[in-house]
């Protein structure tokens, strides 16, 4: 008994916690949808500066080089895809080291004040030529630095702010907005801006829809929520592996060559078959809603995708056998290839 009380004494019992009721609590909060409407609209607004002039080549070229080709539309076509390879990295970077909330502030304040500078050359008082191809290549390059950092932000946005159950179609709505602000940026100016004198409102037009994601993007005050959606959203801002060693797990990855394989043969595709962009892109925002919806339902991944390559093989088989034995066969002495 002795023995016992002084066990107790030089060993006390250490406190007793019932931790089998205890549950992690995670939320969802309303604000993911504007950090969503932000990254959509920036992501279109973008698209359709870049697309804007392709359809009005003489309009442009009649009010930016008095008739001359100078290739103004060109120009401005080409600086949104150079510099989107320039920048590409130090958006990833920014975003991945500084967080959400400065990737979109940075993406919409370019593309705020790029538009502005480029509806600014289209002001009747620059009277000037050379003056005014000056701010429409200058703007353009300020708008195109914009897509370093909206690109990246798709899936970054759905892991940190919407539950699982939502994530692919939150996916989904990002990336089709590029698509879509394609479709607008080529359609819409040739149906409402028929004719020289009325090409250079085109400019101010584009510049409304940045200004309203640029006063949308103030209203965010944090660039994830403080309680992490779901177990993945939390575990994944934990355990997230520096910036170049992401990089270069890239370049080790099959999965990675296959998907710019894939994206090379798709953006090739188009042009190679006459294929009218808008067309493309319209197509590809249904097909991508729909894989959205079917991935948030089933979680399939893998075979959603494996479905997706299969389609894309017959098409290019269908597309072949179309050209060889229907185009081509029409000829008389080439019939025998059929």
């Amino acid at each position: 008994m002795r023995l016992s009380g002084e066990r107790s004494r030089i060993i006390p019992q250490g406190e007793y916690v019932d931790t089998t009721c205890y549950v992690k609590r995670y939320r969802v909060y309303a604000t993911r949808w504007l950090v969503l409407a932000v990254c959509c609209l920036l992501a279109l607004s973008n698209a359709m500066l870049w697309m804007s002039f392709t359809t009005l080549t003489e309009e442009v070229n009649e009010f930016y080089c008095n008739g001359s080709d100078c290739s103004a539309s060109f120009f401005t076509n080409q600086i949104f895809q150079l510099v989107a390879v320039i920048t590409g990295i130090g958006g990833m970077y920014i975003t991945d080291n500084y967080g959400i909330r400065l990737s979109i502030m940075c993406g919409t304040s370019l593309n705020f004040f790029g538009s502005l500078i480029r509806a600014a050359s289209s002001v009747p008082v620059v009277g000037d030529l050379i003056m005014r191809q000056v701010l429409l290549h200058t703007g353009s390059v300020i708008v195109a630095s914009a897509q370093a950092f909206f690109l990246v932000l798709p899936s970054k946005v759905a892991e940190a702010w919407f539950p699982e159950n939502q994530r692919s179609l939150a996916n989904v709505l990002t990336f089709i907005a590029n698509p879509l602000g394609v479709v607008f940026g080529t359609v819409t100016p040739s149906l409402f801006f028929n004719g020289n004198a009325q090409s250079e409102r085109t400019s101010w037009h584009m510049f409304m829809a940045t200004t309203l994601t640029f006063l949308l993007s103030l209203f965010i005050r944090h660039g994830s929520p403080p309680t992490p959606p779901s177990v993945s959203s939390e575990n994944h801002s934990s355990n997230v592996p520096p910036f170049w060693k992401s990089i270069i797990a890239c370049f080790r990855s099959r999965q990675f060559f296959r998907s710019c394989l894939f994206r090379s043969l798709y953006d090739c595709m188009p042009p190679l078959f006459s294929y009218p962009t808008s067309l493309a892109a319209l197509i590809g925002v249904v097909a991508s809603l729909i894989c959205g919806v079917v991935a948030d339902c089933t979680k399939k991944f893998k075979e959603l995708i494996r479905v997706c390559w299969v389609c894309f093989a017959f098409t290019v088989i269908f597309t072949r056998f179309v050209i060889v034995c229907v185009v081509v066969g029409e000829v008389p002495h080439d019939k025998h290839r059929c």
